[in-house]
């Protein structure tokens, strides 16, 4: 059996090339540096930059570990896999907000230690009392330590009197409204998106919330809501404001919440023709890059950068766009650099209809994906069926090469994928061959369209709509 299909290798590529000094510590703290379980630490390590590339496990135990037996050797790597999943477990908490202090608190109460653990949370109530924005963490830590102090034998309880788990209930509260909230939205957003019914839940949480203690942060959580419940306009504005006004703590779960939200609702209500200020969802794109909350550590998928090409495209200018391309596009991760690039500014003509400019950035054959190649071909064959009366010739061929290589692609796409592709070719072949006979042409066939807007938009066109 090939080693890079096994937990430990899968587990290891998740590693961060900054982050391998850290786990070799961890590592070493377990065991020592003579060790045959940290030599196979070490072999992996040196591999690092190419997992997906081990050979066998017997090459590998015959090559570099030959006095160890196969059992002995897989019993190495399962170690190594816990040890791993514990340093990254301890990586997480690390990264999470107030986590170091909460853990801290309940390890001195368990074991004891009040006068310590009084001090950890009188520290941590004072950090938490220093926050001047809106978080949905502060409420919810709050309760936690206080959790912590009141179910357990610190006497603390009886030297402050009952103000202390009047607090932990206020907390409490506060923080399950302010989820409540958040819960209620994603009940109306994700039930449209999968065509669920939450009513029983949905109106289960209209009649808790208004029960619950408010706080400021609820007040826009229910904007939120009211936004996905009712479409509401003035509720999109108000949180934009707050987004602008920097209420929230950049990069939080709150404010990647609340921006994420707003920028899919806004595009909703865009498209619906019930949202005119587009310069509004334009710039919650902007905000989210700069917080970069669109991107893992600076860096952000292609294709979600080519979404947000189509999103922006559709509400801005050609030169805005142009100027979000060339400001972002270094911070997409891509192999092909060039062809991704190339790529965007396809996407930006092409809605702003500059075929022309669409063929000459599609011209060529490598984007760096699988993915990017298909869309590429799709807005070259797209430009060339608009200009076809200039060069008929060209886009027939091309319309044939791109159907071909999709036959020759089929196995290695997900059924959405080629269909999406497949109907376009044959959406394009009916709307050529009804250039000289009448075509029935019904969209409504096509569960899978990539591009379907703007075959709409040329059906309504040959129809003389």
């Amino acid at each position: 059996m090939s080693l890079a299909h096994c937990k430990l290798v899968q587990i290891l590529s998740l590693v961060e090339k900054q982050e391998w000094a850290s786990l070799h510590e961890f590592i070493l703290g377990h065991t020592s540096l003579e060790a045959d379980v940290f030599e196979i630490f070490l072999f992996f390590k040196s591999h690092k930059d190419r997992l997906t590339d081990l050979p066998d496990t017997d090459s590998v135990i015959n090559a570099h570990f030959p006095h160890l037996s196969p059992k002995v050797f897989q019993n190495y790597l399962s170690v190594l896999f816990g040890w791993t999943e514990s340093w990254m477990a301890h990586q997480e908490m690390l990264h999470k907000k107030y986590e170091l202090e909460l853990l801290t608190l309940e390890a001195y109460n368990r074991r004891g230690a009040y006068k310590l653990a009084d001090q950890t949370y009188k520290l941590l109530e004072k950090k938490l009392n220093a926050v001047n924005c809106l978080d949905i963490d502060v409420a919810q830590t709050q309760y936690r330590a206080i959790h912590s102090q009141y179910f357990s034998n610190n006497p603390i309880k009886y030297e402050v009197g009952g103000s202390l788990l009047e607090t932990y209930v206020i907390s409490w509260l506060t923080a399950t409204k302010e989820h409540a909230a958040i819960l209620l939205t994603e009940m109306h957003n994700f039930g449209t998106i999968m065509d669920y019914d939450y009513e029983q839940l949905i109106n289960t949480m209209r009649s808790l919330l208004p029960l619950l203690p408010q706080s400021e942060l609820a007040l826009n959580l229910e904007l939120l809501v009211k936004l996905y419940a009712e479409n509401d306009i003035s509720a999109f504005e108000s949180l934009v404001t707050s987004v602008k006004n920097k209420q929230y703590p950049d990069g939080s779960f709150t404010h990647t919440l609340i921006s994420l939200y707003l920028i899919v609702k806004g595009n909703t209500l865009h498209s619906m023709g019930k949202l005119h200020n587009v310069a509004s969802i334009a710039e919650l794109y902007n905000i989210a890059m700069e917080s970069g909350i669109l991107m893992d550590k600076g860096r952000i998928s292609m294709v979600r950068f080519t979404n947000m090409i189509s999103a922006l495209s559709a509400i801005e200018s050609y030169d805005w766009v142009e100027k979000f391309i060339t400001r972002w596009i270094g911070n997409v991760i891509t192999t092909d650099l060039q062809g991704s690039t190339h790529l965007a500014h396809a996407l930006n003509c092409f809605y702003h209809e500059q075929y022309v400019d669409v063929i000459q950035f599609t011209a060529q054959t490598s984007y760096g994906s699988q993915d990017q190649k298909l869309r590429a071909f799709a807005l070259h064959v797209i430009a060339l069926y608009v200009l076809r009366f200039d060069d008929y010739e060209t886009f027939k061929t091309q319309l044939k090469n791109f159907s071909l290589s999709l036959h020759r692609q089929k196995k290695s796409l997900n059924k959405k994928q080629y269909f999406s592709y497949f109907n376009l070719v044959d959406f394009l072949k009916k709307m050529d061959l009804s250039d000289r006979k009448a075509v029935n042409i019904d969209l409504s066939i096509y569960n899978y369209l990539v591009y379907r807007t703007w075959c709409e938009k040329m059906l309504q066109k040959k129809r003389g709509h």
